[in-house]
């Protein structure tokens, strides 16, 4: 008899584990792919790479398989994997804004903020991506770049060559307002914001740059994509007003545990 009662007891283990199973899977899954937010300047007179990261889901049949970006017809994106996670990859979708290709656009600042995504189920819709900012501004030659390095730690530096005598007028970082708590960066080593405007340069003199990224991990921000730039307004001896801008590289990195958290609370941090 007492085996007889054994067996049911044995039966809703085994269910209980397998629901259990269940329910921590489904824990790991994302309801759809998911695309981060990213902040990022483009000049209109230049070429540039527009980069947009998403996460999917490993093993599930939801998948991205084109975006396009209706102010910007013309740009390709181009899918590929970027990082792999036990339960998600991370994708990006790249693709090459070129500057022959402005011809028939309207020389106006615009701000895009969504994205038409195409899945592999389903119909496609417009997701958010945070903010591309289109400028037109013509850039100049005053600064020539030397050479320049960054870190997964946050760190990095530019060396810059001055090429003609010239008065730095203005500074400021793009998207300034999302980056300000973790951003600081220094111009021959002092922060920007104590420099006192204007700022004589000689012709042949050097310039360097060194910023830290210090994002927490638990921070919602370490879940968003920048491609910020110094911009630096510069007035030549003869009178001609120069735009220098100077990246400030940001290498994402997102941990498994990070993703863990962030799909379980479902993408609250976005």
């Amino acid at each position: 008899m007492k085996r007889i009662f054994l067996w049911p007891a044995l039966l809703v283990m085994i269910a209980g584990s397998w629901v259990g199973n269940l329910w921590y899977y489904d824990s790991t899954q994302l309801e759809e792919p998911l695309f981060l937010k990213h902040y990022i300047t483009v000049n209109g007179y230049q070429s540039d790479m527009l980069e947009l990261v998403y996460f999917e889901n490993r093993r599930g049949s939801s998948k991205v398989t084109s975006v396009r970006i209706e102010e910007l017809p013309w740009v390709r994106f181009h899918l590929h994997p970027e990082n792999n996670y036990a339960h998600q990859m991370m994708m990006k979708a790249s693709g090459v804004w070129m500057a022959e290709d402005i011809e028939t656009m309207d020389r106006i600042p615009i701000s895009i903020r969504e994205a038409t995504v195409y899945f592999s189920e389903g119909e496609p819709r417009k997701v958010p991506i945070g903010e591309i900012a289109l400028v037109w501004e013509e850039r100049g030659e005053v600064l020539s770049h030397h050479w320049g390095s960054s870190s997964s730690d946050g760190t990095g530096s530019s060396s810059l060559l001055i090429n003609e005598a010239a008065s730095l007028e203005k500074i400021e970082l793009t998207h300034q307002d999302k980056i300000e708590p973790w951003l600081t960066v220094n111009m021959s080593g002092r922060a920007i914001e104590h420099l006192n405007m204007p700022v004589r340069f000689l012709k042949g003199n050097s310039l360097s740059v060194d910023y830290k990224w210090s994002i927490p991990d638990q921070a919602p921000a370490a879940f968003d994509i920048y491609q910020v730039k110094l911009r630096l307004y510069i007035k030549t001896e003869d009178g001609r007003s120069v735009l220098e801008e100077i990246p400030i590289n940001h290498n994402t990195y997102i941990s498994e545990k990070q993703l863990r958290r962030f799909v379980r609370s479902g993408g609250e941090h976005i």
